[in-house]
């Protein structure tokens, strides 16, 4: 039965490379690497922590520094051993049992799995330090705008305070001003209304000093037309007096002549 040649027979003959397995290794790692870094940026992308730049240096520095798996990963740097010098070529090219392969292969896997594992964890706690930092910073903020609200608050209640002792006073002198006006307001009320009785009682003396001045016209009339008639009864009572001495010279003269 044809025996399929392994990898370690065709080192042993120069077809490939001794450090073919340190290659597959490498391959392997660089593999592991790929698939961590799709989970760390999967850790990234899900919402855990923001790929921006609120984690500080030194933690993106040691997150930078552990995504080199050199540092972690066992590679292995000599090649496998070879069978011991024989004449016999076939000898030679008898293969080493596949279960030791599989064994190393087995434990390579399982220090590269918890390699990733630990890698993963360190990631994880590295975010969760991320996230927690950056909640620290947000609560700061939180704490510095409250702070901020706060003296903007007290500095709002005091102004409020002024506006309504300001309202207050301008208030009572609003009602005070009311006051003086209504009361002005009756006082002018009043002064109006004596005024219109001034007016009316002036208005009686005019009529009654029309009167008055009428009457007096009529008086003057009365006066002159009583003093023409004076003057004729004197003129008269002169006539009668000049009669009278005449006829009583004339009687006179005729007694004295009898």
């Amino acid at each position: 039965m044809p025996h399929n040649t392994n990898k370690r027979e065709q080192a042993q003959e120069g077809l490939v490379d001794e450090t073919l397995p340190a290659q597959k290794k490498s391959r392997s790692t660089s593999r592991n690497k790929v698939k961590f870094a799709d989970t760390a940026q999967g850790l990234w992308e899900g919402g855990s922590v923001p790929l921006d730049t609120q984690t500080d240096s030194s933690t993106a520095v040691l997150f930078d520094e552990r995504l080199q798996p050199k540092s972690i990963l066992k590679t292995r740097s000599a090649p496998f051993p070879t069978a011991p010098e024989s004449t016999d070529p076939d000898a030679a090219r008898s293969p080493s049992p596949e279960p030791t392969d599989q064994l190393e292969g087995e434990d390579f896997d399982r220090e590269e799995a918890d390699a990733s594992k630990k890698l993963a964890a360190d990631a994880s706690a590295a975010m969760k330090k991320a996230e927690m930092q950056r909640l620290k910073h947000d609560l700061a903020a939180t704490q510095q705008e409250l702070a901020f609200v706060k003296n903007n608050l007290a500095v709002v209640r005091d102004g409020e305070k002024d506006l309504k002792q300001a309202l207050r006073q301008a208030r009572s002198e609003s009602a005070r001003s009311l006051t003086d006006a209504n009361f002005a307001d009756k006082r002018t009320k009043t002064a109006h209304a004596e005024v219109r009785e001034a007016m009316l009682v002036n208005g009686k003396l005019e009529d009654k000093y029309r009167t008055l001045e009428d009457q007096l016209k009529n008086s003057h009339g009365q006066v002159e037309e009583l003093q023409r008639e004076l003057a004729v009864v004197k003129e008269e009572n002169s006539n009668f007096k000049k009669m009278l001495g005449t006829k009583t010279a004339n009687k006179t003269a005729d007694l004295g002549g009898e």
